[in-house]
């Protein structure tokens, strides 16, 4: 499946239904800026979407909904529509993303930043955190330099974020959400 004009730097499979239809798609993303879906059983391209200003890093898909988030080197936090193949919601993030990741029990998108990790809640399109991570190894208390993430991972129950940053470390959090 050849389309992109740069590097393919992330991918997301995922189940879209259509109607009373549910097919497969991959998502790729690349360094060309553009993200392309491709249908599975057919191995033909659907839709190209472009929107961001540099190269896409990382693919997240809602599942069993037709919503994907892509975020990208230009600091761009992106909402599309796979079945109507349209842009939905843009967010700048001031820093480049390194990792997308929906919350399984929540309305947020968690994203992972050179600077640290934010959350943004859907509904009302607004950062509702901002996690910067503390030095762990002494020989880096005294550094201003800011630690990212590069790599998200949620439990199977939904309720524990895992976390990889640029200090080699995994940090963990767990998320307690009040009624």
């Amino acid at each position: 499946m050849k389309g992109h004009g740069g590097w393919v730097t992330c991918m997301e499979v995922g189940e879209i239904v259509e109607g009373d239809q549910t097919r497969e798609f991959l998502i790729s993303g690349s360094r060309d800026k553009s993200l392309m879906v491709w249908d599975n059983q057919t191995m033909t391209l659907k839709h190209t979407f472009v929107g961001h200003t540099a190269q896409v890093n990382s693919l997240s898909m809602v599942p069993k909904t037709n919503f994907l988030a892509s975020g990208g080197k230009d600091g761009n936090v992106i909402i599309w529509d796979l079945v109507n193949g349209k842009f939905l919601a843009k967010q700048e993030v001031d820093c480049p993303v390194n990792v997308v990741l929906f919350a399984p029990k929540k309305y947020w998108l968690i994203v992972g930043t050179e600077q640290g990790i934010k959350i943004l809640d859907l509904p009302s399109k607004e950062f509702i955190a901002d996690i910067k991570a503390t030095p762990l190894d002494a020989s880096r208390e005294k550094s201003t330099a800011p630690i990212g993430c590069t790599s998200l991972a949620w439990n199977k129950s939904g309720n524990v974020l895992f976390a990889g940053f640029t200090d080699n470390y995994i940090r963990v959090y767990k998320i307690v959400v009040s009624a």
